[in-house]
């Protein structure tokens, strides 16, 4: 275990360098030491609570914490504006200016808010579904192990490798303990994405529609079209042209010196506003060019995900039928128990593709909209209000009891 360290003298004239001779020279080899034993974890059985894709998106896009502190930062220009006496108009004006500024800024962060939390969301409900499927397999390969070893106790031979099933039973518990980690990360980072304050109480967010997939057609000049027309920051970058063709061009060199503090540095000059207009359209083509390819990318994403969805769907299906094949020559003496293992294991297999690639498919949905802009800007969000829990206040799940 690593603890801290102690430091024997101070230097004031700055830390010295470190000499090679104080590290014992040594052959290049690698040494593995363990000295654990498993921990004693205490299953606990928490509270879940419903959350959909949309709560999800507009409780992310709602409490960004760096959009509210700009939100804020815009009121208080139009505030600080409406008091003065003096040039009320023109300090009204560019007030304005400046706040629609800071909101588009503010959308661009809500925007990218809730994509981040979306993707947690998917994610999230892959890995609890994936929990289910381990612990499918988990109990399949224990039950087979049972029966090798008993058939091996009588000195029968055993139709299957009781060790290899060993090594999968232990792979498995593995991966259910990695599986329950990254469930508790990822529930503690929506729950800061979501602004759900911290407590003592388990509970978790149960992703009700992770794997609602819908069959909506996406078309790409159209998309390209809708992110040109939404994305909040080509939008911000508009209005920046606007205001050096009519207004004042230092509010755009500020905002230059954002992109790169090099610029806007050269004070004013008769040239300056020609040198503002080349700068901001540099800037603004190229974060054009930026969104644009994004969202073709992500089209395509789309697209080639489906077709992926349909495949592994298909393999879902054609293992579940080996399962039941298996079974019924088994139920008849036809057939041994490793048979029916054996098919069960790769039917779980495929469903756990087919999750992981229904997965994808979400992910590269929210990476469409992302581009686009447009997360922050549906109207249809939902109320921010305490998150219903299931029914029997515990998860549901289908993931493991049907053919897909």
């Amino acid at each position: 275990m690593l603890t801290g360290c102690r430091t024997t003298c101070c230097f004031n004239g700055g830390v010295p360098n470190s000499g090679p001779e104080m590290l014992p020279l040594c052959d290049r080899h690698v040494e593995i030491v363990i000295e654990l034993k498993p921990s004693l974890i205490q299953p606990v059985t928490p509270v879940y609570r419903m959350l959909s894709a949309q709560q999800c998106q507009c409780l992310a896009a709602e409490k960004s914490a760096v959009a509210s502190m700009l939100d804020l930062e815009a009121q208080a220009g139009i505030e600080k504006a409406d008091v003065r006496k003096l040039c009320a108009e023109k300090a009204q004006k560019g007030a304005a200016f400046k706040a629609d500024l800071l909101t588009y800024w503010a959308l661009e962060d809500r925007n990218r808010s809730a994509a981040k939390a979306l993707d947690l969301y998917y994610r999230l409900g892959q890995t609890e579904a994936n929990a289910d499927i381990v612990l499918a397999s988990l109990s399949e390969v224990q039950s087979a192990l049972k029966k090798a070893r008993a058939l091996k106790a009588k000195g029968l031979q055993l139709p299957l490798d009781d060790t290899a099933l060993y090594r999968k039973q232990l792979d498995l518990e593995a991966a259910k303990a990695k599986g329950a980690a990254q469930i508790q990360q990822f529930n503690g980072e929506l729950r800061r994405l979501l602004a759900f304050a911290p407590i003592q109480t388990t509970w978790q967010f149960w992703p009700v529609d992770a794997f609602h997939v819908s069959d909506d057609q996406v078309d790409p000049e159209k998309a390209v079209a809708v992110g040109l027309a939404s994305r909040p920051l080509l939008l911000l970058l508009n209005l920046l042209e606007t205001e050096l063709n009519e207004g004042d061009p230092a509010t755009v060199k500020k905002m230059l010196a954002t992109v790169n503090g090099a610029l806007g540095q050269n004070g004013a000059s008769e040239c300056e506003r020609e040198l503002r207009r080349q700068q901001l359209a540099i800037y603004h083509a190229d974060r054009e060019r930026e969104v644009i390819e994004d969202i073709r990318q992500a089209v395509q994403n789309i697209l080639a995900a489906k077709n992926v969805v349909v495949l592994a769907q298909q393999q879902v299906d054609s293992w579940y039928g080996r399962v039941k094949q298996a079974e019924e020559k088994e139920s008849k003496g036809l057939g041994s128990f490793a048979d029916t293992t054996n098919a069960r294991m790769n039917w779980l297999k495929a469903r756990r593709t087919l999750l992981e690639e229904i997965t994808n498919l979400q992910r590269a949905w929210v990476q469409l909209h992302q581009a686009q802009g447009i997360l922050s800007l549906d109207g249809h969000c939902a109320p921010s209000h305490a998150l219903p829990s299931p029914a029997d206040g515990a998860r549901h799940s289908s993931f493991c009891s049907g053919p897909s």
